[in-house]
Order: structure tokens, then C-alpha cells, then sequence
């Protein structure tokens, strides 16, 4: 056909082709290669994601780390002098977290304290810290006062590197370091879901490598990874390492628990490139491909070719608008072996869409970061990934056509609708913020979204395609810091403490609201020297100006500490403050000020003046008491014993003691029984050891009581005995008094059987034939020996004298004084002073009454003018204490009578029978002359000499 100047249907198709597949392949190569920057750009971010996940994980660990090791340094058991309480604890700290635990002395050198990977036995090495990062931490936490991670630190025991979390004591005086084990983190990588090839690793400050998430990383302490640290502001970032004979693309997240230290996932940058430029190839590959088929067609195909050529632009179209899940109906055969080709490649151009696509499905299906397709028009969800329904614990059946704000917490519903509103209807390009998921079992998970709208052909948003970031554990982390903080706050509150910071290059200096509340001013008050000085006791403002100039000397001390007196501003009362304080350096070294706390320390001092007076008023009750403290270690041996302790058993207080020679100071008789007897307490469940014993005691070998009482404490676990607390008091006084007092029953017992022998003697010697005369004889004898009785009790049965025995016997038989004259003696009593025992007294009181009855009936006492002379003396060369009766005046005797009557009876059987003693009789004319002879040993045979200490006899006149 001629074409008479017009295009053929070639020419036509040919630009039919070139119009429909040149724009057709431009937007899909534009498409492509944006979907290819969109692969590249997720997959760094999910980089990113990752190396920030785990960097919140192990910061997560590192807060279990820093908790424990604070846990341990604040336990009361660390100040006790016995650690074996505090070591237990520690096992049980490293025993679930796999680290040890040291305790270093703040002191020069850092030495050891304690160490639980050396056995209980085992004493602490003395010698200086020598590491340069154990000591570098011991000194960070001593200064900042908090917890703290060091770098790698070659482990003394292991030898091998391994991080570190330390923190002091409250008062300062020690610090507690636990090692954290690098195989604990790198399980704790592994753990990490992470992509095919992919690797994660932990790097310190000094970009070693502290944990690896395969197996043939590299060991602890080995720098392989340098991570670009920068003016160090950066939290995150990506770069790559070249160095290596397989590039690798790294991303990093920097660790908040730990300064300097960054968490790096690393991926090859072959296969990183290969996942975002595959899809580019294949459709530039399928393009060149189908664009050669449609010119070799438009050119030999014609007029043939006319309704292929518009099944290909339909199909064209069809491309260009997008391909779906579901394959397009195929493209009908044509005759024309071109065309036919062209439709094989366009259907393997389209199967390679629809496998970007599959892959794209793939990777979003199987990422770690959670992520959500949701319909702008309905806000339901269209597509969820595995992590999505993981973070929100419900499956994809229940997530897929449930709107977004169903799962999303009420507080949070209103703010999160409206900026997803926002980017649906066009007015923002995206949305990022956080918000609250409810799950099914109540709980709530935080979450940081990303979300971004993707467009239809007219730029209208049709969907969302959202990025979800779990973030609780951060929420958590963040809650629990400010409850520190708070309690932090209350504590330093609680405790007096302020804190302040002097610029020496602005020339300002900062206090916090306790340092005024310290000082008594109110907050925002000009800091003005003198003023402050001015507050300052007088005594101690040259202690302080001397250590405000060592603060600017680069070689005094450090840390510099001063204890002053203030006279607080608001009430005029006197405080003490302690002030330490430390120098802030530059980072080129260069002193730029000083810092530090102040403490109110006057309740302190108070309470240690307190503590002092009163262990003084104890050392002086104890010694006033004769009382001593003790303590006895069971296990070891060990006696600690109280001055006042050593003074009652002799021993020297500068000399150490043991069990044994405890037990050398008692005697042999008590020795093995109160042995025996401590044993068996100890044995049992008693908690109580009580007993008696007798000792020498050292020095002067005097034999002392000691009452001996004590508390025993047992392990709560087995009840095993540990220690004996108690006391020890000298009872030798009350042992004695206890001896004196059984000795003076039985002498009662003994006197009260011998009254009443007495009496049933003159009852059975009286004669009997004369009722009143019975009575009369019976009442003046038991008389006579009542009053013998009140003379030895008014003397506490010590004995009476002989002088005093018979003057109180013979007053009765005297004439009374009338007026003021006095008549004659009727009795004359002559002897030295002779001290008598009980049984003496009674029965010479007796003979005496005996002589002075008869005197009264019969001799010189019945008659007026007549005298009784009773004289004695002491024969001590006879052993004899002669007593002389001499009657004169009396009625004349013509002859002794001729029978012997019952007085004396009565006098044989007391002064022979009783005392072994002679009685002799003298009837002369002007009266009776009675001689009595008592030995000498019997005259105290039954006296107490140690509740009396007169002598027995005293020469001289009464």
C-alpha cells in the first residue's frame, strides 16, 4: 500500500510503541530506582533500629549491674568487722548475675577488702590496685559519689578483659565493684534476632570490643571495630569499615549506662547493596527487554500486529498503573513469532514485579521492627508484620480490619487520631510520635512510631506504612531513674547535704536549695565571701581560707575535706558543717574550678560525744559493779574480753586472750564441770549459759567466786552455735556471806539444843515437893537464862564480858537508889576484861545465879551490911580463868551443911559437866568462899571469831 506521505502502520506503531513505553518505562525505571532508595533506606534503618534496640537492652543490663553493686554498697553488713554475712550476700549477688565482687578501701592504692572469687580463708590483698582502669573506676566512683561502668579491665584472677560496675559506700570509706561478664552480653547478642550474616557486637570507649553476637568473634578486649566517635554528641549513626577484605556498612547506638561505650550492628556491603539494587536491575532488565520486542514488532508485525499492539498497550497500561498481588490475565497469542516473544517478556517482566514485590512482603513479614499498613480512608489496620503482633500479643487474624484506636490507650486516642488524620487527608508528609498499646492480658506497652503515607497515581494518600519502635523498657528505665532521682533527693534532704560549684574563670559560684537551707539563708541569696565568712565560727575561718587556697594549688590534696563551725543566719544557732570538695578540669587539663558537698554534722558529733560518754559511764558501772563484759567465738577461739573483765580475773588487758586460757584460770574442781556444762548448751538448742565457778586469779593468786552468764547466737539456717555474748561478776562477798549464814543456823540449831538442855536439867534437878517453890526456882533459872540470852543477842551471838554477865546477874539482888544518897555496895565486882563464849556465858550466868539465890536466902545478901565480893583472874600458865565468890556480914555459919542442896548440883553441872571446869567451896565463919575454875580453851569454844574481832582477854581492872 502506498503511503502517499503518511506514516505507515509501522512508523505508527512504532511511535505508538515509543509514546506508550518510553514514559511507561521512565516512571517505572523512576519508580524503581525510588523503590530501590526506599529498600536501601529501610534496611539502614533497620540497622539503626536494631543497633538501638539492643543498645536499650544492654543498657537494661548494666542497670541490673549498677542496682546490685549499689544494692551491696549501701548493706549495712559491709560496715560490720565481720564480713563473712556481706561475703554470703555477695555469692548469692554473683551467683544469679555471674560476676564477683571486690570491696576496695578508700584509701592510697585502692587495696583489697574482700574478694569472692578467693576463698572465706583466704585474707585480702594489702597490695595497691595496679591496674590503671580498677583504679581509674574506684576513683570515679569515689568522686562522683554514684554508680559507675568502666572500660575493660583485666580481671586479677581470670587475666582476662571484662567490664566493671562499681560504686562507693555512703560514707566514702570503701567501693564495691562486680564484674560483668562479656559472655553474659554476648549471650544476650546472640539472643537478638538478627538478619542472615548480620553480626552485633559491644564496644567500649576505647573501641574494644567487649562482646560479639557469633561465636568466632573476636575474644574480650580485641579492637576491630573503630566506631567514629566525633565531638561525641552523636546517639546514633552508620559508617563503614573498608579495611576489611569484605566491606562491611555498620550502624551504632550509643549506650546511656555506659559513656563512650556503643552497641554496632555490622551487615556486608555486598549483600546490603544487592538488596536494594536487585529490584533497580531486574526492571531496567525487563524494560531494555520488552522495549527491543515493541520496536521489532511495531516494525515487522504492521497492520498484523494491530490487535496485539493494543493488547500490549493495554497491558502497558496496566504496568504503569501498578502491579497487584493477584497475576494479570495473560496476553493472547499472536501469529507473529515477535510479538510473541514480546508477550513472553512481558509476563516474565511482570513475574519480576510481582517477585520484588514478594520479596518486599517478605521482609516486611519477617522484620524484627514491628510495622502496619493502615487504610487512610477507614484508619483499620491492612497488613501487620510478626513483630507488630508480637509487641501488641494478638494475632494477625484479630489485628487485620480492627481501627488502629481499639488498641490504642484512651489517654492516648485523641492525640494519635489527629495526627494520623493530618497525614491521611495530605496536610503533613508523615508522623512520628509515641503512644500507649493495650494488650489483651491489660498491660500496656510504649512505643515510638514512624509513619509515612503511600500514594496512589494521583498523589492521593491511600495507605500508611508505619514503623513501630517498642520503647517500654526505656519508659521503665526513665521511671526508675526519677524514683532515684526523687529518693536521691530525699535522702541528701534527710541527710543535710548541699552542694555547690565555684567557676574560678566566670566568678560565679552555685549553691543548691539544701546549702542555703544549711546556712540559713534563703535560696537566690548573693554568694559574697566576706558574708560567708562572716557566718563562720572564728576559730575555724582560717581552716577554711587555708582550704579555699589549696583548692587552687594543681598538687595539694585531693579530695580536700574541712569540718567547721557556723552560726546559721535565719536562727543564730551553731551548726557544723562538713565540706569536701574536689577540682574541675577542663579537657585540656587546666583548673577551671572547684565543687563539691556540704554535710550538717552536728547531730553526728553530738551523738558520737553522746556514744563516747556514755561507753565512759558504762566502763565506770562496770567497775564500780565488778561486773565484765565478754564475747566468745565459737568457731575460731577468739576472747574479747572488757577492761573491767581483765580486772576481775587478774589479767592484762594489753595481752590477747583465748578459750583456753579462760578455762587454765578456773580450778581443778570446777574446771571440768563448767566445761561439761557449756558443751551440753552448746550442743542443744539453748540460748541461754549460766554457772558458778572459782578461779585464781592471776596477779595474787586469790581465789575468787565467778557468777558467769551468757547469750548464745546460732545461725538462723542450722542453728549452729557462733557466738557467746554475756557478762562475769565477782560474788566471792555474797559466797561468803552464804557460808556465814549456814554457820550461824547451825550455831543457832546447836544454841537452842543447848538452852533447852539447860532448862530440862533445872527442870529435872528442882526439887519437886513444893509446887510454888518449884515454880519459883523453875521461872528464875529460865529468867536468868533469858537474860543471858539478850546479852549475847544484843552482841549478835559474838560472846559477852564477864564483867557485863554478872553485873546484869547480880543488879536484881542490889538495893535500890532512894533520893540523892546512895547507899554502901552490897556487891563488889574485880577482874580484868575476859570476853566469854555462848556456852560459857550460860553456864557461869548460871553458877552466878545459883550463888546469888543462895546468897539472898541464906547468906550475906539476907542481912543488912552484908557484901558479896565476885572477883577473877586469868591463870594462863594453868590455862585457868579462876573465879572467886566471898561472902561476909552475913548470918554467922557455925558448920558447912551436912547436905548438898540443888544450886549445887546445878553449878557441877554446868561449870564441871559443861565447861569441864572445878567448883570449891569455903564455909568459913564470916560466910561462904566459892572457887571456880574454868579452862581457858572453853571459854570461846563456840564463838564466831570472824563475826567478832575483840580480843578474848583484856588485862586491867573493870
Amino acid at each position: 500500500m502506498e503511503r502517499h506521505g503518511r506514516v505507515g502502520l509501522a512508523g505508527h506503531l512504532l511511535g505508538l510503541v515509543l509514546a506508550v513505553l518510553v514514559p511507561s518505562l521512565a516512571l517505572g525505571g523512576a519508580t524503581a530506582w525510588h523503590l530501590a532508595g526506599l529498600y536501601r533506606a529501610a534496611s539502614e534503618e533497620r540497622l539503626k533500629d536494631t543497633a538501638r534496640a539492643l543498645s536499650l537492652a544492654v543498657d537494661g543490663e548494666f542497670e541490673i549491674f549498677q542496682t546490685a553493686v549499689l544494692a551491696l554498697a549501701s548493706s549495712p553488713l559491709l560496715r560490720l568487722e565481720d564480713s563473712r554475712a556481706f561475703r554470703i550476700w555477695a555469692v548469692t549477688a554473683t551467683t544469679r548475675l555471674g560476676g564477683a565482687v571486690v570491696v576496695h578501701e578508700a584509701v592510697q592504692g585502692y587495696p583489697q577488702r574482700l574478694d569472692t572469687m578467693r576463698s572465706e580463708d583466704a585474707l585480702p590483698d594489702p597490695v595497691p590496685v595496679t591496674a590503671p582502669a580498677t583504679a581509674e573506676l574506684v576513683q570515679r566512683a569515689l568522686l562522683t559519689r554514684q554508680a559507675a561502668i568502666a572500660n575493660l579491665i583485666e580481671g586479677q584472677a581470670s587475666g582476662r578483659a571484662q567490664a566493671a560496675a562499681a560504686a562507693p559506700t555512703p560514707d566514702a570509706q570503701a567501693v564495691v565493684t562486680m564484674a560483668v561478664p562479656a559472655e553474659r552480653l554476648a549471650r544476650l547478642l546472640a539472643d537478638q534476632e538478627l538478619n542472615h550474616g548480620a553480626v552485633a557486637a559491644i564496644v567500649d570507649a576505647q573501641n574494644r570490643i567487649v562482646a560479639r553476637s557469633d561465636d568466632g568473634g573476636a575474644s574480650p578486649g580485641a579492637a576491630a571495630i573503630a566506631v567514629p566517635l566525633g565531638n561525641g554528641a552523636e546517639a546514633s549513626g552508620m559508617f563503614r569499615d573498608t579495611a576489611e577484605a569484605r566491606p562491611v556498612l555498620y550502624a551504632f547506638h550509643r549506650l546511656r549506662r555506659a559513656p563512650g561505650w556503643s552497641v554496632v550492628v555490622g551487615e556486608r556491603l555486598a549483600d546490603h547493596r544487592t538488596n536494594w539494587l536487585r529490584p533497580l536491575l531486574i526492571f531496567l532488565a525487563g524494560g531494555a527487554v520488552a522495549f527491543g520486542l515493541g520496536l521489532a514488532l511495531a516494525l515487522s508485525l504492521g497492520r498484523r500486529i494491530r490487535s496485539p499492539v493494543l493488547a500490549l498497550v493495554r497491558r502497558a497500561d496496566r504496568v504503569r498503573g501498578g502491579t497487584g498481588a493477584e497475576p494479570p490475565p495473560a496476553l493472547p497469542h499472536s501469529p507473529v513469532a515477535e510479538f510473541e516473544e514480546l508477550r513472553l517478556a512481558m509476563e516474565r517482566a511482570d513475574a519480576a514485579l510481582r517477585a520484588g514485590e514478594a520479596e518486599f512482603r517478605a521482609a516486611f513479614e519477617q522484620s524484627a521492627v514491628p510495622m502496619q499498613q493502615t487504610d487512610c480512608a477507614t484508619g483499620c489496620f491492612l497488613r501487620v508484620n510478626r513483630a507488630f503482633c508480637q509487641l501488641l500479643g494478638r494475632p494477625a487474624e484479630q489485628l487485620i480490619g480492627l481501627p488502629f484506636t481499639e488498641v490504642t490507650h484512651p489517654e492516648d486516642r485523641e492525640v494519635d487520631l489527629a495526627g494520623f488524620w493530618r497525614m491521611a487527608r495530605g496536610e503533613v508528609p508523615s508522623y512520628e510520635g509515641e503512644k500507649r498499646f493495650l494488650r489483651p492480658d491489660g498491660s500496656v506497652r510504649w512505643a515510638r512510631i514512624a509513619s509515612s503515607p503511600v500514594r496512589d497515581a494521583r498523589g492521593q494518600p491511600i495507605r500508611t506504612m508505619a514503623v513501630v519502635l517498642d520503647v517500654t523498657a526505656q519508659h521503665e528505665a526513665e521511671a526508675a531513674r526519677r524514683s532515684s532521682e526523687a529518693w536521691m533527693r530525699l535522702a541528701q534532704e534527710a541527710g543535710g547535704i548541699g552542694s555547690w560549684d565555684t567557676n574560678y574563670e566566670t566568678g560565679t559560684t552555685r549553691w543548691s536549695d539544701e546549702n542555703y537551707r544549711l546556712w540559713g539563708l534563703e535560696p537566690g541569696t548573693p554568694i559574697q565571701e566576706q558574708f560567708i565568712l562572716s557566718l563562720v565560727h572564728a576559730d575555724d575561718r582560717q581552716a577554711l581560707m587555708r582550704q579555699q587556697q589549696m583548692a587552687l594549688d594543681p598538687n595539694g590534696p585531693h579530695p580536700m575535706e574541712v569540718e567547721f563551725r557556723i552560726r546559721r543566719a535565719s536562727d543564730g544557732a551553731e551548726r557544723r558543717l562538713l565540706s569536701i570538695g574536689e577540682r574541675s578540669h577542663a579537657s585540656d587539663g587546666r583548673l577551671v574550678g572547684h565543687r563539691g558537698i556540704v554535710q550538717d554534722v552536728t547531730e553526728r558529733r553530738q551523738a558520737e560525744e553522746q556514744l563516747r560518754r556514755s561507753e565512759e559511764r558504762l566502763r565506770l558501772a562496770q567497775e564500780a559493779g565488778g561486773i565484765g563484759s565478754w564475747e566468745w567465738e565459737v568457731a575460731t577461739g577468739a576472747l574479747f574480753w572488757s577492761e573491767s573483765c581483765h580486772h576481775l580475773f587478774g589479767t592484762d588487758p594489753a595481752q590477747p586472750l583465748t578459750d583456753a586460757d579462760w578455762r587454765a584460770l578456773m580450778t581443778e574442781g570446777d574446771g571440768p564441770r563448767v566445761e561439761a556444762m557449756l558443751d551440753a548448751a552448746l550442743a542443744g538448742t539453748a540460748t541461754v549459759w549460766e554457772t558458778e565457778f572459782r578461779i585464781i586469779r592471776q596477779g595474787d593468786r586469790a581465789l575468787r567466786w565467778i557468777n558467769g552468764r551468757g547469750s548464745i547466737l546460732r545461725d538462723a539456717a542450722d542453728g549452729r552455735p557462733l557466738r557467746v555474748v554475756g557478762v562475769a561478776m565477782d560474788v566471792t562477798e555474797r559466797r561468803e556471806a552464804e557460808e556465814r549464814l549456814r554457820l550461824l543456823a547451825r550455831e543457832v540449831d546447836h544454841r537452842a539444843k543447848n538452852a533447852l538442855a539447860v532448862v530440862q536439867a533445872a527442870l529435872r534437878l528442882t526439887p519437886k515437893d513444893d509446887a510454888v517453890r518449884y515454880a519459883q526456882a523453875v521461872e528464875g533459872r529460865v529468867n536468868n537464862l533469858a537474860r543471858v540470852h539478850n546479852l549475847l543477842a544484843e552482841a549478835r551471838w559474838s560472846g559477852t564480858r564477864l564483867h557485863q554477865l554478872a553485873e546484869g546477874e547480880l543488879a536484881p539482888f542490889l538495893p535500890a537508889r532512894t533520893g540523892r544518897e546512895e547507899r554502901a555496895p552490897r556487891v563488889v565486882l574485880d577482874g580484868p576484861s575476859v570476853l566469854l563464849g555462848p556456852s560459857a556465858a550460860q553456864a557461869i550466868s548460871m553458877a552466878l545465879h545459883e550463888l546469888a539465890t543462895n546468897a539472898t536466902k541464906h547468906g550475906a545478901l539476907s542481912m543488912p551490911g552484908g557484901v558479896v565480893r565476885l572477883s577473877w583472874a586469868l591463870d594462863h600458865p594453868a590455862g585457868l580463868l579462876r573465879i572467886r565468890w566471898s561472902e561476909t556480914g552475913g548470918p554467922p555459919i557455925a558448920a558447912p551443911p551436912e547436905r548438898r542442896g540443888f544450886g549445887s548440883r546445878v553449878m557441877e553441872a554446868t561449870i564441871r559437866d559443861q565447861l569441864g571446869g572445878a567448883v570449891g567451896r569455903d564455909w568459913t565463919a564470916a560466910g561462904l568462899d566459892c572457887a571456880l575454875e574454868v579452862p581457858l580453851g572453853r571459854l570461846a569454844s563456840d564463838l564466831d571469831e570472824g563475826v567478832s574481832d575483840r580480843p578474848l582477854f583484856a588485862h586491867g581492872q573493870v
